[in-house]
């Protein structure tokens, strides 16, 4: 299954303009994410707080008024946030049926609500 950005989202628009894709190995990471299963991922808080409300506010501070360098996301394994991570980055990706129902999940509860399965 083909899980793409909805064309319907104002949200969107500056990420396809953006063109995030193009950061993926080209320029430094200045964030790590870290997995219920301990593994940490590099990547940029333009890309995350873009795509993700719950990573916007994370970044911003939130209630607590400090940013943080790294995010631990206790509720995500490493397996499902490796497809969230290129999402957020290619605006689209392919899934396997069967693990449909983790991808939206994690998606609804990182705040990315601007999908549509195809």
């Amino acid at each position: 299954m083909l899980l793409t950005l909805n064309s319907q989202s104002t949200r969107i628009a500056s990420a396809q303009e953006a063109n995030f894709s193009t950061l993926m190995g080209n320029q430094p990471t200045d964030v790590a994410v870290v997995t219920a299963d301990g593994k940490k991922f590099e990547v940029h808080k333009l890309v995350l707080c873009a795509q993700s409300r719950w990573f916007e506010e994370k970044f911003s501070g939130g209630k607590k008024g400090c940013p943080m360098e790294e995010i631990p996301l206790d509720f995500i394994a490493a397996d499902v946030f490796t497809v969230v991570k290129e999402f957020m980055y290619q605006g689209q990706v392919r899934i396997p049926n069967n693990n449909m129902q983790e991808m939206k999940k994690a998606m609804t509860a990182l705040g990315i609500t601007f999908f549509v399965c195809n």
